[in-house]
């Protein structure tokens, strides 16, 4: 069970690292927004692995697979779901972002993990209102509604690598760090590289700063459950972070996004996907 309250909470604190980085946007770049925010999980995210990782569990397949993790995730779903963000928004991306179930089950059931029929049909419920919840996006912006997707394929996958890299080394911070430290090691490239300058305002870079340390515990959180059980129950409920980046949405971006009776009704079925997910015994 504190595998599936890890995951939900996760799911809350991604949530509201969408908002934070949607409130940075209005004066930054995605670029700005995963640059300044991957230095902030690395700052935040190394002492306590260093502080609470066994030495002689470290190993080279682990650190391996959590860097292919890494770059999956906190590399290219993160820069890819930020720019999802400034065309469609965080209700508008959200649903679209949290059919990453879909690729996550597909890759888990490859490798052999358990695939109950209560969480098959939890994971369809939450896909079915994923796409009742996103329909006309494609109409907004197609290339939002693309990008979102993608972000969902490589979050999906990387949980994976997540899972197998914490089965080598038994520590959630290592895992995390490691991963970061890979996304922080390309958005450096890719800057150098293309010139791509992190041009952000001052009240930005707050934003995006706090974005970071939302995101730090969310990566935290998120090895911590993969750590406790597998990938087919842990993904869907972090899926919940569509429903709270909604509800945040009403509260913190009322001006800028609206909330609707479609959104509600799907959020639901989101809902109790998650719940069928955690009640499964």
């Amino acid at each position: 069970m504190y595998g599936e309250l890890f995951a939900i909470s996760s799911a809350v604190l991604w949530a509201l690292t969408n908002i934070l980085v949607r409130k940075g946007l209005l004066g930054g770049t995605a670029f700005s927004a995963a640059y300044i925010s991957t230095i902030v999980n690395f700052v935040v995210l190394w002492p306590l692995a260093l502080l609470f990782t066994d030495p002689e569990q470290i190993g080279l397949s682990g650190i391996v697979f959590l860097a292919i993790a890494g770059l999956l995730a906190a590399t290219l779903g993160r820069m890819i779901r930020f720019l999802a963000l400034e065309r469609l928004g965080v209700a508008g991306s959200s649903p679209l972002v949290a059919s990453a179930p879909l690729f996550a089950a597909t890759y888990a059931i490859a490798r052999g993990e358990e695939f109950t029929a209560m969480i098959g049909g939890a994971t369809v419920l939450i896909v079915l209102g994923v796409i009742l919840l996103s329909e006309g996006e494609w109409k907004m912006s197609r290339l939002g509604v693309i990008l979102s997707l993608g972000a969902a394929m490589f979050y999906g996958f990387s949980e994976n690598f997540r899972r197998m890299g914490l089965l080598e080394i038994e520590s959630p911070s290592f895992g995390a760090a490691i991963g970061v430290s890979i996304a922080l090691f390309s958005f450096s490239v890719y800057g150098k590289a293309t010139k791509t300058h992190n041009n952000a305002t001052g009240r930005s870079r707050l934003w995006f700063l706090a974005a970071g340390l939302a995101s730090s515990l969310a990566l935290l959180f998120n090895y911590a459950a993969l750590n406790l059980t597998d990938v087919v129950v842990v993904v869907p409920l972090i899926n919940m972070t569509t429903l709270f980046a909604l509800f945040f949405t009403r509260v913190f971006l009322d001006q800028y996004e609206k909330v609707t009776m479609r959104t509600i009704i799907s959020s639901l079925m989101v809902v109790i996907g998650a719940v069928l997910i955690v009640t499964r015994f």
